[in-house]
């Protein structure tokens, strides 16, 4: 074997080796990325039926229903001006409750009702973002 096929090798080897790297790069980050909505954003432009996607919004103050041993919760998100009616039956955090900023993540039915599989609600005292109708740097 000359020097030349070794190098050939070497490199035909080289580029195998960086292909399965950035392929698996690729693929992993594909799977985790999910889009991230406002309330606005998803009425203005739905996912498409099928796309997982991750909402954001707060709990509109007495909509929260049901429980884990009824099966699961439901409630309505809002930004104040528009409203998205959620379901979810998974563990409910802790910091869960009547206008707390929260998270969901499902995949986008096409139905009036989310299904969310996943929920994160904010702790309040770590995040300081706007309440619906409160300004910046007001206090309620």
């Amino acid at each position: 074997m000359t020097g030349k096929s070794k190098a050939i090798k070497f490199i035909v080897l080289g580029l195998a080796l960086a292909g399965a790297v950035g392929y698996l790069f690729v693929s992993g980050m594909s799977s985790s990325m999910v889009y991230y909505f406002t309330l606005e954003e998803m009425s203005l432009t739905p996912p498409r039926v099928g796309e997982e996607v991750r909402l954001a919004g707060w709990v509109k103050d007495g909509s929260i229903s049901g429980s884990m041993l009824e099966g699961g919760i439901a409630f309505v998100m809002t930004d104040g001006e528009r409203e998205q009616p959620v379901s979810y039956s998974g563990q409910v955090p802790d910091t869960f409750e009547n206008g707390a900023e929260v998270i969901v993540e499902g995949i986008f039915r096409g139905k009036p009702v989310f299904e969310a599989a996943t929920m994160l609600a904010k702790c309040p005292s770590k995040y300081e973002a706007t309440k619906p109708g409160q300004e910046r740097g007001e206090d309620l």
